[in-house]
């Protein structure tokens, strides 16, 4: 979501290109959550056969960004065609907030379902990390857009627009990269 303020400056605007500055506050939103279940039935080994194992495991990341931002809007136009490019910085702090959470459950045939925390990837090394911090964030976009007047009511444009946050947390990150089978549920 942007706020702007109206053109503080229009630089040129007769015809052919325009340049405006624009300034204003930025607000952006960027949440991700890595999900992963998966079941085993076990037909051998230290377990009964027949045992079933299902093993949830959630990362969640939150980052908000909210800032001052600075930029222009380039304008070239001739005939019935036009470009735009738009180029913005906004700095400002970023709220980040992650949580990690996963659980084994254990089916032996017969016997009651036991639900214990933790699982591969998300294991006692990183299980119920829940932290809020807040971190510098950078926010560059940049935008092009073409665009044709096709007829005096219809108007054709077509443009992408690039936005990139400096510091976000991500759930990759907080996924645990080392494995120790003793760890796995379940650990007796």
């Amino acid at each position: 979501m942007l706020f702007r303020s109206p053109n503080i400056s229009n630089f040129a605007a007769t015809g052919g290109p325009r340049f405006d500055l624009i300034a204003g506050l930025r607000w952006l939103q960027f949440n991700e959550e890595l999900k992963s279940k998966e079941g085993l039935e076990v037909s051998s080994g230290p377990f009964v056969p027949g045992t079933r194992l299902s093993l949830n495991e959630d990362f969640d990341a939150r980052n908000s960004f909210f800032g001052g931002q600075l930029g222009f809007l380039s304008t070239w136009t001739s005939g019935r065609l036009s470009m735009e490019l738009l180029t913005k910085l906004a700095l400002g702090g970023v709220y980040q907030g992650f949580q990690v959470s996963g659980n084994t459950l254990v089916a032996v045939p017969g016997q009651e379902i036991v639900n214990q925390p933790g699982a591969i990837y998300a294991n006692e090394t990183n299980i119920g990390r829940d932290s809020k911090q807040l971190a510098f964030g950078v926010v560059p976009e940049i935008g092009l857009k073409l665009g044709a007047q096709v007829t005096e009511n219809l108007r054709l444009t077509i443009g992408y627009t690039f936005i990139y946050l400096s510091s976000a947390v991500r759930p990759q990150n907080l996924i645990s990269t080392t494995f120790n089978p003793d760890i796995l549920p379940p650990s007796d």
